[in-house]
């Protein structure tokens, strides 16, 4: 049932190991992005195993720590509009680590892997859910603004299959400093 999301995260854990008994890499395209976090907003089209479910879409916010070639916290809040219209407040969290590499030098690879909750509260109550997630991301940037594309894979507990979210939206990367321009 986790196989996937299981075998992404050995990778992740594998290549931050490797990653931290390296030297940082050195090419310009390792070098065109400063640490800090990147920040935005996205719209997704969540589904479950083969089917899209776009009439619930979701709208969130992401939070990715850039530690180019190293780990960094990743973190993201969502809800889903049309269900929240109807009087029930659907969230959904994701908390992990994410692997940023550049691709290129205006294109930033952000596997990831961690844990998710979906939570919902109406007039009657609520209930919650807990499982594991992983994902990869692409930021295609020009300077500090970019265009974050990316998909999720949740595993809950009771599911047959994989819970999944593709999203697309716009996000602020961290820029250097005066001082740290060549």
């Amino acid at each position: 049932m986790y196989a996937r999301p299981f075998a992404l995260i050995v990778l992740l854990l594998a290549a931050a190991r490797t990653g931290a008994q390296s030297p940082p890499a050195t090419t310009d395209s390792a070098k065109h992005a400063a640490e800090g976090w990147i920040y935005g907003a996205s719209l997704g089209i969540p589904g479950y195993r083969s089917t899209p479910a776009a009439e619930l879409f979701t709208f969130g916010f992401n939070f990715t720590q850039l530690r180019p070639g190293r780990l960094g916290a990743d973190f993201s809040l969502g809800t889903i509009p049309s269900v929240a219209v109807a009087g029930i407040l659907p969230i959904g969290a994701r908390a992990g680590v994410a692997f940023p590499f550049a691709a290129g030098p205006y294109l930033l690879v952000l596997p990831s892997a961690g844990v998710s909750t979906i939570i919902a509260m109406g007039p009657g109550g609520g209930a919650g859910v807990g499982g594991i997630n992983a994902g990869i991301a692409t930021i295609a940037h020009a300077g500090p603004l970019g265009l974050r594309t990316g998909i999720t894979w949740h595993g809950f507990a009771n599911t047959s299959g994989a819970i999944w979210l593709l999203e697309i939206g716009f996000v602020s990367l961290p820029s250097e400093s005066p001082n740290e321009r060549r």
